[in-house]
């Protein structure tokens, strides 16, 4: 503002001419109402969409934490199902491979003992050929059935 400007505003407020002057008054009054509503009206404004801001911030981070904890408890229902899947499967390959075992054993228990009564009737001869090929054979069939049990009650 310029120094004249305000040297004149101070000489009629000094002298009185303003206080009398009822223009002033309304024209202040109707510029602080105006001023006043304006500052409530924008205040109630931005603080509003100060909340709307700070809400939808809010309901972002929410999704994506729930997005967050869907997707870890999809990885962990995978994860749990893919163990269960593999150690049914490692079950019922290890019942196949254990009922080929024992169909093994016990076919391989049975020529044993059609060999170990043939030898056993078998007339043992003067080199006892017989004789060790008997004690051989009674031998692998401990060994069979030994292998045959162990096998058997080792199911976990």
């Amino acid at each position: 503002m310029p120094d004249s400007l305000t040297h004149n505003i101070a000489n009629d407020i000094i002298q009185g001419r303003i206080s009398y002057n009822i223009n002033f008054y309304i024209i202040f009054f109707l510029i602080s109402l105006s001023a006043t509503a304006a500052f409530s009206f924008f205040s109630g404004l931005f603080q509003k969409k100060g909340e709307q801001t700070a809400t939808k911030a809010d309901l972002n981070n929410l999704v994506k934490q729930i997005e967050a904890t869907t997707k870890a408890q999809e990885e962990i229902k995978t994860s749990i199902a893919h163990l269960d899947w593999s150690q049914r499967e490692w079950k019922k390959l290890r019942i196949t491979k254990l009922e080929e075992l024992t169909t093994s054993l016990y076919k391989y228990r049975n020529a044993i003992s059609l060999l170990y009564r043939k030898l056993s009737n078998d007339k043992i001869d003067n080199k006892g050929s017989s004789k060790q090929s008997f004690e051989v054979f009674r031998r692998v069939g401990a060994a069979v059935n030994a292998t045959f049990y162990t096998q058997f009650l080792d199911l976990d």
